[in-house]
């Protein structure tokens, strides 16, 4: 049922209707007319899709959430927009049944991580830090950047991408930390149902890794099983 406000504007559904509010002038439009019958196989997918997406957009908030400070100092208009379409393709790279990808799952393809790996989150930078990789080995972060002319910071990120639970730790390299291999002790242990992400951050710039274990060689595998 609709409600008038202190103005006399109708607020809400009434009849076909439904009446607000938008800058300051009283629109209208109709209700959307209900589907009879069975759903359409485009119904359908449209459905599923529009769940796909609806996860997408909340993981993207999620993620901006977590790097809410360097999102800001990186004063891009659309970046927004720019995360929802990155964590929309690395969804897409999921191989699961078209309704149940995840942008988890696209994460765990090679395509779905250089998608992300090379994403740069800033724009209009020509030169900035890098990370080039970064793996996990034992306890250790093995980061491999390219030295720059200014402080920065690494950040080892741990987050639930469904619920936006996270917790991160910054480490500061100054110039004479930076080397083109940084060694780092983890802050934080593996934890069922979070990513791990580490992300370079410089005064107008940020750029992330998916973290993941360093494969083992092949002679230390045979080894391994043959123990």
């Amino acid at each position: 049922m609709a409600k008038v406000d202190i103005n006399g504007n109708l607020h809400g559904k009434l009849g076909d209707y439904v009446y607000y509010v938008r800058n300051g002038k009283q629109m209208r439009r109709s209700l959307p007319t209900p589907h009879k019958g069975p759903k359409t196989e485009g119904m359908k997918k449209n459905a599923l899709n529009a769940t796909e997406f609806g996860t997408a957009a909340m993981i993207s908030k999620h993620l901006r959430n977590a790097l809410e400070q360097e999102c800001r100092l990186l004063e891009q208009p659309y970046l927004y927009q720019r995360i929802n379409a990155l964590i929309i393709q690395v969804k897409n790279c999921d191989a699961a049944p078209f309704g149940s990808r995840t942008p988890q799952g696209g994460l765990e393809t090679a395509e779905g991580k250089t998608l992300f790996n090379r994403f740069p989150f800033h724009h209009h930078c020509r030169k900035f830090p890098q990370l080039l990789t970064a793996t996990l080995r034992g306890s250790q972060m093995e980061a491999v950047i390219n030295p720059f002319r200014t402080d920065i910071s690494l950040i080892e990120l741990q987050i639930n991408l469904m619920t936006g639970d996270f917790r991160r730790h910054d480490y500061p390299l100054t110039l004479a930390d930076q080397k083109t291999q940084v060694v780092i002790k983890k802050k934080f242990r593996a934890k069922k149902g979070y990513t791990n992400f580490i992300f370079i951050a410089g005064k107008d710039s940020l750029q992330g890794i998916f973290l993941e274990k360093a494969q083992e060689s092949p002679e230390k595998q045979t080894a391994q099983e043959s123990l």
